[in-house]
C-alpha cells in the first residue's frame, strides 16, 4: 500500500511539472505579446487624442519592466512588489494593491484579504490594516461581487463612488488557472484619472501577467511541497521496511519450523528466494545449501512418500489450490521424521508460479496421535462390549463425535447413517412427543456441574420404524477454556419391556381403579334403589288406605250435611243452647270448607301416589335385565324425583324445563342404570345453573328424537356458563370433577359414560360454549337385539 502511495504522489509531481513548464512558456508567449501590444498599442496611441504619446510610452515601459520583475526576481513576494513599484510609476496612480479571496474553513464562505500593496510618496499605506484581513465582499459598492465573479473589471469615477476617499477606482479580476483568485486595484486619491479604452487594455494585460506569475508560483510551492513530502514519505517508508524486515526475520527465526518462498519455472525450474533459518532444525541443512540446490530436501523424502508428495505438489500446481501434505523424511544422520507443510500458490505474468509457506516438524504429534489412537482403540473395545449404547455428543457441533458399536445393534442404523444425520439425529430418531423433554435435557446439561449425572427417559425410532424406550445418563465430559460445556458423556440403555411392563400395570391398575369406584358407586345406586323401593312401598300402603277412605269418607259427608240441612228445614226455630253451638262452630263455614278439606286430602294422597310411582320407576329394581321401556316416563320419573331443586328459591329464579319430546318406540335398557345417566346430567345441570347466580331466566331443554329405525338421541341443554374447551376432553376421566372438595367425585359422568358406551353399545358426548351454556347427548340402540 505504501508503495501505491508513493507512486500516486509522484504522478502528481509530474503533472505539476509538466504545468509549470507549460506555464513557463505562457510567461515567454506574454513577452512575445508584449512586445507585439508595445506594437499594436503605439499605432493606437498615435490616433488617440485621449492620453499623450509619452504617457502611452511610459505606461507600456512600467508594464514591461513590471512584468520583467514578475520573471527575474526570485522573490516571490519582491517580485509582485517591484512590478506594483513600476506599474505605480508608469500610471501616475496614488495606490495599487492586490487581494486574494479566501474560503472561511468553518462555513466555507467567501472572504478576501489584502495580500500586497503599492502607494505614492505621501500616501498612507494600508497593507497591514486588519480590517481588510478577512474581509467580506458586503463592504464594497453593490454589484462588485457579481461582476468580479463573472470576469468583468470595475471602473468607478467621482461622481459615482466615495469609497474611502478616492476618487477614481479601476479593479481588474484576477483569473487563475480558470478559477477567480482575487482582483487588483488601481485607486487615485489626488486627482481624477481617465481610464481610457487603450489604458485598461495595458492595465488588463498586466493583469493576465499576473495572473500567469501567481499561478506558476502556486505550482512552484505545491511542487515544492510535494518534492518535500515524496521524499519524507520515502524516508518513512524506507525505516518501515526496513524495520519490517528486521521483525520478520526475528518472526522467522523463532517460528518452529522453515518458512521459504520459491518460483517454479515453466521448464520445470525450481529456485528459492528465501529460506529461514529454521530449515536446519527440520531437515538438518544450511538456508543457502537449499537455495543452491533445491533437490537436497526432496531427496531427504520417505521412498514410501514421494509419490504421494509429488502427485499432492502436482495437483496444487495445476489447480493453483493451496498446498497442505504430511510426509516422512529421513535425514543425513539417518533420522525418521514426519512434516507437514503448507504452501499458498500464485502464477504470475511470465507464467511462473511464485509459492511461500512453512514446513513444521510434527513427528512428536504423530507419536502423539499415534498413543492416542491406541489407548482409544483400547477403550472402543471396551466400550462396544457394553450391552448399552455410549455416546459423546458435541454441543457446538450439534452431532455425536463418538458412539459404541452398540448403536448400530440397537437402532438398526449404520454408523455412517448416524453420521449422516448430523445435527438432525434427535430429530429424526427422536418421537416427536419426547422430542421437547430431550431438548429440555440438552440445557439442562449445559447448566450442570462436573459429576451431576442427569437421568431421563425417551423413546427412539429404529430404522425399520419400530418405537424403543431408551433410559438414558448423561454428564458433563468437556468444557472449553471459559467455563462453557461443549460435549456431554451419555449411556442409553434399552427398557422397553420394562416400560411396556409399567404401562400395562398402571393400565391395569387404571381399570381397576375405574372397576372399584363404579362397583361401589353402583352398590350405592343399589342401597338406594332398596331404600328408595322400601321407602316407596312403606309410604304406598299407608297412602293407599287413606286415599280408599277419602272417597266413602266425602260420600258420609256430604250425606251428614245433607241430613243437617234438613233438620234446619223442618226445626228452623232450635233450642237456645243448640243455636249457641252452631254459632261457636261456624256450621255454616264448616260445611264448605269440611268438602275442600277432604278433597285437599285427595289430591295430596294423588300426588304421594305419583311420587311412590316415579320412585318405584327410578330404582326399577325388578328390572334387572334389559327391557322395553318408555324413556320419556323415565325422563320425568328422575324430573319427580329433582323437582325440589327445580323450584325458585329466595336468591334464584325457578329453572324452567322446557320438553320437546318425539314420538319413540319402546327402547330396550337397563332402566334403573339408565335412569342414574339421566339423573347425573341433569343433577350437573341444575348445578351449572344455581353456579350462575346472575343469570335471570335459567331453564333445561330436553329434546327426544329418533336417528333412524334402530337408535334414539336423547338431548339435555342448558344455557349456562359452559365448560372450557381446555378440560372438556377430560369430563369422562375418572374421579375428574371441576366442583369444589365435597361437593363432588368425579365419577357420575365417568360411569354414564360406562353404562351407555359399555352397558347400551350407545354414545354420550358433550358440545359446550362457554359463555352460552352445555349439551350432553345420549344415543342408544332402540332394539338391543344385535347386542
Amino acid at each position: 500500500m505504501g508503495n501505491n502511495l508513493i507512486t500516486i504522489d509522484k504522478n502528481i509531481y509530474e503533472s505539476l511539472e509538466r504545468e509549470l513548464v507549460k506555464l513557463r512558456q505562457q510567461v515567454a508567449d506574454l513577452e512575445e505579446k508584449l512586445s507585439q501590444q508595445e506594437f499594436e498599442l503605439k499605432f493606437n496611441y498615435a490616433t488617440d487624442n485621449v492620453i499623450g504619446l509619452k504617457q502611452r510610452e511610459a505606461l507600456l515601459d512600467g508594464m514591461k519592466n513590471a512584468t520583467r520583475c514578475l520573471l527575474t526576481i526570485q522573490d516571490y513576494d519582491k517580485s509582485i512588489n517591484a512590478a506594483l513599484a513600476q506599474m505605480g510609476k508608469a500610471t501616475v496612480a496614488d495606490r495599487i494593491y492586490i487581494f486574494q479571496n479566501r474560503f472561511q474553513p468553518l462555513t466555507n464562505e467567501l472572504f478576501l484579504s489584502q495580500r500586497w500593496e503599492w502607494v505614492k510618496e505621501g500616501i498612507n499605506s494600508e497593507l497591514d490594516y486588519p480590517l481588510l484581513q478577512n474581509l467580506s465582499y458586503d463592504n464594497f459598492p453593490p454589484l462588485w461581487y457579481e461582476q468580479l465573479k463573472t470576469g468583468k473589471s470595475i471602473i468607478t469615477v467621482e461622481d459615482e463612488s466615495q469609497f474611502q476617499g478616492s476618487r477614481s477606482i479601476f479593479i481588474i479580476p484576477i483569473q487563475v488557472k480558470g478559477k477567480w483568485w482575487g482582483f487588483i486595484g488601481f485607486e487615485d486619491y489626488t486627482s481624477l484619472l481617465q481610464w481610457s479604452e487603450a489604458k485598461t487594455s495595458i492595465l488588463q494585460a498586466f493583469s493576465l501577467n499576473l495572473s500567469s506569475a501567481i499561478a506558476t508560483h502556486e505550482a512552484e510551492c505545491e511542487l515544492k511541497q510535494l518534492n518535500q513530502n515524496l521524499e519524507l514519505r520515502v524516508k518513512e517508508k524506507t525505516a518501515t521496511l526496513a524495520e519490517t524486515e528486521t521483525r520478520l526475520k526475528r518472526l522467522a527465526a523463532n517460528v518452529p519450523g522453515m518458512l521459504y518462498q520459491y518460483q517454479i519455472y515453466s521448464d520445470g525450474d525450481v529456485r528459492f528466494s528465501y529460506v529461514s533459518d529454521g530449515c536446519h532444525d527440520v531437515f538438518g541443512v544450511k538456508p543457502e545449501q537449499i537455495r543452491r540446490n533445491s533437490d537436497i530436501i526432496h531427496e531427504m523424502i520417505h521412498p514410501d512418500d514421494v509419490v504421494g508428495f509429488d502427485e499432492s505438489v502436482a495437483g496444487c500446481i495445476k489447480t493453483l489450490n493451496n498446498w497442505e501434505y504430511e510426509w516422512r523424511i529421513i535425514t543425513a544422520s539417518k533420522q525418521t521424521k514426519w512434516l507437514q507443510g503448507f504452501s499458498r500458490l500464485e502464477k504470475q505474468s511470465d507464467g511462473s508460479i511464485f509459492c511461500d509457506g512453512c514446513v513444521i516438524d510434527i513427528t512428536e504429534r504423530k507419536k502423539v496421535e499415534a498413543e492416542i489412537q491406541a489407548k482409544q482403540h483400547f477403550i472402543e473395545r471396551i466400550t462396544d462390549s457394553s450391552p448399552s449404547t455410549i455416546y459423546i455428543y458435541d454441543l457446538e457441533k450439534q452431532r455425536n463425535i463418538y458412539t459404541n458399536h452398540e448403536l448400530v445393534i440397537a437402532s438398526g442404523y449404520s454408523s455412517q447413517e448416524v453420521q449422516d444425520m448430523g445435527s438432525n439425529l434427535f430429530v429424526n430418531i427422536i418421537h416427536p412427543e419426547d422430542l421437547e423433554k430431550a431438548t429440555s435435557n440438552f440445557y439442562k446439561i449445559a447448566a450442570a456441574k462436573d459429576g451431576e449425572v442427569l437421568e431421563s427417559e425417551y423413546r427412539v425410532k429404529k430404522a425399520d420404524g419400530e418405537y424403543r424406550w431408551l433410559y438414558t445418563r448423561d454428564t458433563v465430559f468437556n468444557r472449553n477454556p471459559s467455563g462453557e460445556v461443549t460435549q456431554f458423556l451419555g449411556v442409553a440403555t434399552d427398557i422397553t419391556e420394562r416400560k411396556l411392563a409399567e404401562i400395562e400395570l398402571q393400565n391395569t391398575l387404571h381399570e381397576l381403579k375405574t372397576t372399584q369406584a363404579q362397583l361401589i358407586q353402583s352398590e350405592k345406586m343399589s342401597s338406594l334403589g332398596q331404600m328408595v323401593a322400601g321407602v316407596a312401598h312403606e309410604i304406598n300402603n299407608p297412602v293407599n288406605f287413606i286415599h280408599a277412605n277419602v272417597a266413602p269418607a266425602s260420600q258420609y259427608a256430604q250425606d251428614l250435611i245433607n241430613l243437617l240441612e234438613l233438620y234446619q228445614q223442618h226445626y228452623p226455630n232450635p233450642p237456645e243452647h243448640i243455636q249457641s253451638e252452631i254459632e261457636t262452630i261456624e256450621l255454616e263455614f264448616l260445611k264448605q270448607d269440611f268438602i275442600k278439606i277432604l278433597n285437599s286430602m285427595k289430591q295430596g294422597t294423588q300426588r304421594i301416589r305419583k311420587i311412590v310411582l316415579s320412585l318405584r320407576n327410578f330404582s326399577r329394581l325388578d328390572e334387572a335385565q334389559f327391557k322395553a321401556v318408555d324413556i320419556h316416563e323415565g325422563i320425568d320419573s328422575t324430573l319427580m324425583i329433582l323437582q325440589n331443586r327445580l323450584q325458585s328459591k329466595p336468591n334464584f329464579p325457578e329453572i324452567q324445563i322446557i320438553k320437546n319430546y318425539s314420538s319413540l318406540p319402546l327402547v330396550d335398557c337397563f332402566p334403573s342404570q339408565l335412569n342414574q345417566v339421566l339423573m347425573n346430567i341433569l343433577a350437573n345441570a341444575i348445578d351449572a345453573l344455581e353456579s350462575q347466580k346472575s343469570l335471570s331466566s335459567p331453564q333445561i331443554q330436553i329434546h327426544t328424537k329418533l336417528l333412524n329405525n334402530n337408535r334414539i338421541a336423547i338431548h339435555l341443554a342448558d344455557n349456562g356458563c359452559g365448560i372450557p374447551p381446555e378440560i372438556q376432553s377430560k369430563l369422562f376421566d375418572p374421579f375428574f370433577t371441576t366442583k369444589e372438595v365435597g361437593k363432588g367425585t368425579g365419577l357420575g359422568l365417568s360411569i354414564s359414560y360406562q353404562i351407555v358406551v359399555n352397558k347400551h353399545g350407545g354414545n354420550l358426548s358433550c358440545k359446550s360454549i362457554p359463555g352460552e351454556g352445555t349439551e350432553f347427548i345420549i344415543e342408544i340402540p332402540a332394539s338391543q337385539t344385535d347386542n
